[in-house]
């Protein structure tokens, strides 16, 4: 049994089992407390953020650390959905997050200057790498053959992928790392802090709102009022990370047998993509 009095808590319970847990302090103050190697950074990306303040410190909690762990305060709030039951974010989820506020958060995030020792880099190959495990699902769901034209787009983008692939990006906003109350909504889970093409967040989060278009259409406008890049460009990259994403979540959709809504919305997307690209 882990003991955490050197860290000055007292176990409550696990939140997921063996990995994250329930804590309290001698105050009776309650925490989530989880190990990671990089705690320490994370508290130290935390304390800039609430340095700068704006939109980004309202999103990113506050972390503390100590010996390879880290931790925040315990918020019994909902979660905004997850992958398996709610197959994305939640009505009342869309209902409350507000998407021009996260759009400025995640715009404060790829505009700071923040660099660790061992923070990774996630290039144009490292999705390439992982896109050969959809091709089953792809080619089971639109015909054989489909998977080499998804393979095809994502080549073709691979030049201004790589040169735009150095900013900072939460790189896990799912449905089950946000919680929210009322207005106010955070992402609780940055343990993959890391340098991505300045989409990829955005893409995540346009995909798990796929209930709502709208919702995920309102943060990508707010989004380009402050993009420091050639809006073409940008919008070649959202194209690749779409595709990609959304062939990872047909994918998904086949393991855990999702409602057809789910998937439809997921090949709706694919297709207007790849119909578009041919030639």
């Amino acid at each position: 049994m882990l003991d955490f009095s050197k860290l000055g808590f007292t176990k409550i319970k696990d939140l997921k089992a063996g990995s994250v847990f329930l804590v309290k302090n001698e105050k009776g103050e309650l925490f989530a407390l989880k190990q990671n190697p990089a705690a320490e950074r994370i508290v130290k990306f935390s304390k800039r953020v609430h340095q700068d303040g704006g939109a980004l410190a309202d999103i990113v909690p506050q972390f503390w650390a100590k010996d390879g762990w880290f931790w925040l305060e315990f918020l019994p709030w909902p979660l905004a959905g997850d992958t398996v039951k709610t197959h994305g974010l939640s009505q009342e989820a869309l209902n409350l997050i507000n998407p021009e506020k996260l759009a400025r958060a995640e715009s404060q995030l790829q505009k700071m200057t923040f660099k660790e020792e061992g923070m990774e880099t996630r290039s144009a190959d490292f999705y390439l790498g992982n896109i050969i495990e959809t091709k089953e699902a792809l080619d089971q769901e639109f015909g054989r053959g489909f998977f080499d034209k998804v393979l095809n787009f994502l080549l073709a983008q691979k030049e201004i992928i790589d040169k735009y692939s150095l900013f900072l990006a939460n790189g896990d906003p799912h449905p089950q790392n946000i919680m929210y109350k009322e207005q106010n909504f955070v992402l609780i889970d940055w343990d993959l802090l890391h340098f991505n093409n300045p989409a990829w967040d955005l893409t995540d989060f346009y995909l798990w709102g796929w209930r709502r278009s709208n919702w995920g259409d309102r943060l990508l406008k707010e989004y380009k009022k402050s993009i420091s890049m050639p809006i073409s460009d940008f919008e070649t990259i959202f194209g690749f990370d779409l595709v990609y994403l959304a062939s990872q979540l047909v994918k998904h959709a086949l393991l855990i047998k999702a409602p057809v809504e789910f998937m439809e919305a997921q090949k709706k997307i694919l297709l207007e993509k790849i119909t578009f690209s041919l030639p």
